[in-house]
């Protein structure tokens, strides 16, 4: 409310903001406003759509070892995820593959930075210095070097780069290789969903879920089945948090980026509906086999298997025990 008031009575035309931070503000409220930098976050298609009317919006990337913003581009509202732009000048960009290949357009791969905006290092880090900062074999300078992003990216065929994540928020469910801003960008994508995050549950592997965490528009309802329903037809099954976590905002850090690590753990948020417990004999044993493999406190009668943790292999493991 602080920073809508200031805003509005300095009449502010151009401001650059985290999405999170973007989500939180009323856009019919700041009339002068004209132009929009979006940066430190993936921006949602729905965010474009929403303050895009009358307005100039800018997608920007970079982090604190590139001198802050060496990617942008301006993006319109088409419904697509937007792509994170081009070099701006002085700055380059390669795409690279575990073996520090370029990748072909559409491959992902590692984003890296060159250019005149490279910092020299870290402070008293040698071994972080020499981890990320490197030699540009793709230079003739023998003097210039790229920075290791640890960011997932691909050249779309329009020469512009789609931002897909950071490589420690890939994660692997029973094999399959998942990405959690993927999920993110889905799950913005409804009408319901403020803002949303993503997180992969502790446990053993074979039993790892996925947890999302969202702060819903005004008046709308904690309805899981639904955002559930609207995942599934965009998404594979294994993609499809099983836990979710309503919040009236996502916790941030002094960037005004979403702070994963003060997110509640999703089995002490009180987000599921009131259960049917079971009754009689066989109800009661097949939900104790159901609670031993998936490693779930409670089960109800109407639980879908899937919607609570559940999973091709778990289902082998419920059989074996039913049969014994």
């Amino acid at each position: 409310a602080e920073l809508v008031e200031f805003m509005r009575r300095e009449r502010i035309t151009a401001a650059g903001l985290t999405p999170s931070a973007w989500a939180s503000l009323p856009s019919t409220d700041l009339p002068d406003l004209t132009v929009i930098k979006s940066g430190g976050e993936p921006l949602p298609p729905s965010l474009i759509e929403r303050w895009g009317e009358k307005r100039r919006i800018f997608n920007s990337y970079g982090p604190t070892e590139t001198t802050v913003y060496c990617i942008k581009t301006e993006v319109k509202a088409d419904g697509r995820k937007p792509p994170i732009g081009r070099p701006a000048i002085n700055s380059k960009a390669y795409i690279l593959d575990r073996y520090d290949n370029p990748t072909p357009v559409g491959a992902i791969g590692e984003l890296c930075i060159g250019g005149v905006g490279i910092a020299r290092g870290y402070i008293n880090r040698d071994d972080l210095t020499r981890e990320v900062f490197r030699p540009n074999p793709f230079d003739d300078d023998p003097q210039s070097r790229l920075y290791r992003t640890g960011d997932l990216a691909r050249y779309r065929s329009d020469g512009t780069i789609e931002f897909l994540g950071r490589k420690d928020e890939q994660v692997k469910i029973r094999g399959m290789r998942v990405e959690l801003a993927e999920i993110e960008q889905c799950l913005m994508e409804h009408e319901n969903v403020k803002a949303c995050c993503v997180t992969l549950t502790d446990g053993p592997d074979e039993n790892a879920s996925l947890a999302a965490y969202v702060v819903r528009r005004r008046d709308s309802s904690e309805d899981t089945d639904e955002l559930q329903s609207f995942l599934r037809a965009a998404l594979p099954g294994y993609m499809v948090p099983s836990q979710f976590v309503f919040l009236p905002q996502l916790p941030t850090n002094r960037s005004g980026k979403i702070d994963r690590r003060a997110l509640p753990e999703p089995r002490n948020a009180s987000t599921l509906k009131a259960a049917t417990l079971p009754t009689g004999g066989l109800q009661t044993e097949v939900a104790e086999i159901w609670k031993d493999i998936l490693k779930v406190d409670s089960v109800g009668v109407e639980d879908n298997f899937f919607d609570v943790g559940g999973h091709s292999l778990a289902i082998v493991q419920v059989q074996a025990l039913i049969q014994d």
